[in-house]
């Protein structure tokens, strides 16, 4: 399973586009307390962090949708992002944390899984 590093700052940023408050410090300490159970799967990551937060469980889609924007994804290469919706060229418009800079990077992809 991929680093949980970028995880915070994606839930952080879907918080901030749904205009939603996040208490960062309780997230910072969910996310330590789900890596030391060392989940097996992305699935298994996101429900413990939920159940650590007290929050209702995700809602698990098997292709994005438009509607239900945005959203959290996670790729075996890239890590956690934020898939913020579709443009007019029917391409899918990502946001990836750039640890380096500490800072969203926006990109485009035909498929954001």
């Amino acid at each position: 399973m991929s680093t949980l590093a970028s995880l915070p700052a994606c839930m952080v940023r879907i918080a901030q586009l749904q205009q939603n408050p996040i208490d960062r410090s309780a997230l910072l300490q969910a996310v330590a307390d789900v890596k030391q159970r060392k989940p097996r799967s992305v699935k298994q990551t996101i429900n413990a962090l939920g159940r650590v937060l007290n929050v209702p469980q995700p809602r698990w889609f098997r292709k994005p949708d438009p509607a239900n924007m945005p959203l959290l994804a996670h790729n075996p290469l890239v890590g956690w992002f934020v898939v913020r919706g579709q443009n007019a060229h029917g391409k899918w418009i990502i946001e990836t944390w750039v640890e380096e800079q500490q800072k969203f990077a926006e990109s485009t992809s035909d498929r954001p899984t």
